[in-house]
C-alpha cells in the first residue's frame, strides 16, 4: 500500500496523525524539523528558512517562515491531533552554508534558533544532520519516524 506524500515547502507546517511520507526537498539554510510522538503515531514537520520572528512582522509575512513561531504552532496542531509534548522528540536537518563566503551565516543561526527553541520546550533532539555545505532532501515517515536524508550529490542516509 502507497502512503500520501506530502511536500512541506518553505514556511510550511504539516502534523498527521496516519501513515505519510512528509517531504522537504533543497534545503540549504533552511531546516526540516521533525517532531514525532511515537506513542500516538502522530508526526510533524516544518520547513524553516530564519531563526527569530522580528516583534515588528508585518501581518502579510508568514510567521511560520521562523524557527519559533514555527515549532510553537507545530506544537500546538500535534497536541490537538491527540499528542502530548512530553512524548515529542525531534530529528533536525539542514542548516548548510551554501555560500562559503556569506557574512550572514544563515544556516548557522537557524540551527541556532531551532535547537534553543527546541531546548526551551522541552523537547529532545534524538538525530540531526546539519550544517555543512551541501543541500539536502529529507523524506520523513510518519509511520515509524524514521527519516531519510539525501544529499545533492546522491548519498543518503537513514535516522
Amino acid at each position: 500500500m502507497m502512503v500520501e506524500k506530502i511536500l512541506v515547502g518553505p514556511g510550511d507546517i504539516t502534523v498527521v496523525d496516519k501513515p505519510c511520507l512528509l517531504e522537504a526537498i533543497g534545503l540549504g539554510s533552511c531546516i526540516a524539523i521533525c517532531l514525532y510522538d511515537e506513542r500516538h503515531g502522530i508526526g510533524g514537520m516544518a520547513h524553516v528558512m530564519l531563526g527569530h520572528c522580528p516583534e515588528n512582522i508585518r501581518e502579510e509575512i508568514n510567521p511560520f517562515r521562523y524557527a519559533d513561531k514555527a515549532i510553537d504552532e507545530m506544537i500546538k496542531k500535534m497536541r490537538e491531533a491527540g499528542s502530548k509534548q512530553y512524548n515529542l522528540e525531534a530529528k533536525i536537518f539542514g542548516g548548510a552554508a551554501m555560500f562559503s563566503n556569506s557574512i550572514f551565516r544563515i544556516g548557522e543561526h537557524n540551527i541556532k534558533a531551532v535547537k534553543e527553541k527546541l531546548a526551551e520546550e522541552r523537547i529532545r533532539v534524538i538525530a540531526e544532520d546539519i550544517g555543512g555545505k551541501r543541500g539536502r532532501n529529507v523524506w520523513f515517515n510518519t509511520e515509524d519516524g524514521t527519516v531519510v536524508v539525501g544529499t545533492a550529490f546522491g548519498t543518503t542516509k537513514e535516522y
